[in-house]
């Protein structure tokens, strides 16, 4: 005969076989020594997607690869995550920080702008954000990056002008050892390639201006709350 205690071991043993998937849980732990316990929901490349642990409907949290030390998941495993495994870096500044964990803050990460949460282009969060901005300078900045952006575009006229440049200095220097050696079309063609290796020259420019613009105003927009 089964003793009214067996019952009860029973059925607490099948209580909590059933209600496993209920307390499984994954800890992620952070390069400052911190960490959270949370749900891992997906791995990216260069993210991690996950819930709360204490929130189980809670919307789904992106976090950088780059922020985290290693992961113990609920299952046992255990991932480290090293330099080398990491590509994304944070633009902004050195310390780690979740994507869309602030209300207002904004990150920007490899060109694109992640608000509240969602990711953006630079065009979508101008107009959702810096254009409404009180700060002066973010306004200003929304116009140099204007006219940066035309000067970038503009400067690639200086990818043909170089190639054709090169074409006259190559078909000017047959010219000197096979024909008449007085065209001129060789040092033309000099003169054509210099102007497309500098016309390249303001496209790196005007690339590389841009890029620091979108920080700066980034780095401006943040530091108003």
């Amino acid at each position: 005969m089964v003793s009214n205690n067996s019952y009860l071991k029973l059925i607490s043993i099948l209580f909590i076989v059933l209600n496993l998937p209920l307390f499984a849980q994954d800890t992620i732990f952070f390069k400052d020594s911190n960490s959270i316990i949370v749900t891992v929901k997906e791995k990216r490349n260069d993210e991690i997607v996950y819930k709360r642990y204490e929130v189980p409907d809670s919307p789904d949290y992106i976090i950088l690869k780059n922020t985290i030390r290693k992961i113990h998941y609920a299952g046992g495993l255990k991932e480290q995550f090293s330099e080398s495994e990491v590509s994304v870096k944070n633009e902004i500044q050195n310390e780690p920080f979740i994507l869309g964990e602030s209300r207002e803050r904004i990150d920007i990460v490899n060109g694109k702008y992640y608000y509240k949460g969602e990711s953006y282009s630079y065009n979508k969060i101008k107009n959702l954000v810096f254009v409404n901005h009180k700060d002066p300078r973010i306004r200003t900045m929304i116009k140099q990056k204007e006219n940066t952006q035309a000067g970038y575009y503009a400067s690639f006229i200086g990818i043909p002008i170089t190639v054709v440049g090169v074409a006259a200095v190559i078909a000017g220097a047959a010219d000197k050892v096979w024909g008449t050696g007085d065209s001129g079309i060789m040092e033309a063609g000099l003169l054509v390639t210099a102007g497309g290796v500098i016309t390249i020259s303001v496209n790196t420019y005007c690339f590389e201006r841009n890029k620091y613009l979108s920080r700066k105003m980034v780095k401006v927009y943040n530091e108003s709350f």
